[in-house]
């Protein structure tokens, strides 16, 4: 298939691979081969954070970065994604507090707006404005925010979809 032989090659190469890259390059073969309706992508080479590696998080950022570009790029160039799609970057964001202060802000556990604020991007059909629009949003909003533009009603979620998509 298509995809094995994609992993195949990448497997194959010579150059360094991280596993976001490897992760989008699986991704750009589900969607290419399946055009899901939905697809999470979790790019993760930031994390060398928690490792106390300023220098390979910057490095993750500049990747995942790179990505996300390409992604983009990939959306318009598919049939089954131009012109129809919504993409929502996120950064990992904080946890909802679970009892424990391990760390703090290390670990995403502080309580305070550090962990319960985010920002996000959002490019494409939802995106009613052409404005970039500059506000906090808190992470309990964005799944409610999604599943209205699903037309999926009628679930128990905290938050409230963001207004403009």
């Amino acid at each position: 298939s298509s995809m094995q032989k994609a992993i195949g090659d990448l497997v194959r190469t010579d150059r360094p691979v991280t596993g976001d890259e490897f992760t989008f390059l699986v991704s750009s073969e589900v969607m290419r081969r399946f055009a899901p309706s939905l697809l999470v992508m979790t790019f993760s080479d930031v994390e060398a954070a928690h490792f106390g590696s300023y220098s390979m998080h910057l490095a993750g950022i500049r990747t995942m970065d790179r990505l996300v570009y390409e992604l983009w790029n990939l959306v318009q160039s598919l049939p089954s994604y131009s012109g129809r799609t919504t993409l929502f970057v996120l950064p990992e964001f904080g946890r909802d507090f679970d009892g424990s202060s391990t760390n703090g802000f290390f670990n995403h556990r502080a309580i305070d707006d550090s962990t319960t604020l985010t920002w996000m991007m959002c490019l494409g059909e939802a995106a009613r404005s052409p404005d970039v629009i500059e506000r906090q949003v808190q992470h309990i909003d964005i799944c409610p925010t999604i599943a209205g533009l699903f037309g999926i009603r009628d679930l128990d979620l905290q938050g409230k979809p963001l207004p403009g998509l």
